[in-house]
């Protein structure tokens, strides 16, 4: 253990104090606090692997046609 880990399963008490939003948060993110899901990302990225994180759901994007944006 060093000064610069983080460790993703001690982020929930920290961060999720309100029950209702810890709720919906573990309800669509909880592998966000698990080791491995990071681990796992870490991996991925050292192969060269650089993965696209998208805030919304396909259906609420800008789609791009010839260079024009979209709604």
């Amino acid at each position: 253990v060093g000064p610069k880990d983080v460790f993703p399963e001690t982020f929930g008490p920290f961060l999720l104090g309100n029950r209702e939003v810890r709720a919906v948060f573990m309800k669509h993110h909880a592998d966000l606090l698990d080791a491995a899901f990071w681990q796992g990302h870490k991996e991925r990225i050292a192969a060269g692997h650089v993965h696209d994180v998208f805030p919304y759901d396909p259906s609420r994007r800008f789609r791009a046609t010839r260079g024009v944006l979209h709604a």
